[in-house]
């Protein structure tokens, strides 16, 4: 796969989040977590473990 920066920032611009909710908006995509998603996927748990996703830096 060959292309430009200009190709790579064209195609960074049509996925781009930056503004769709607002100029003022703090949250970004987490506005896609909703009450009805986090629901949805607390009825997805199998198990009571918690495994930490943090790394050691």
């Amino acid at each position: 796969m060959t292309g430009t920066m200009k190709d790579f920032r064209e195609a960074a611009d049509e996925v781009r989040n930056w503004g769709r909710w607002g100029d003022d908006d703090e949250l970004g995509t987490l506005n896609f977590i909703t009450p009805a998603k986090v629901a949805e996927a607390a009825g997805l748990v199998k198990q009571g473990k918690v495994i930490s996703l943090g790394g050691d830096f």
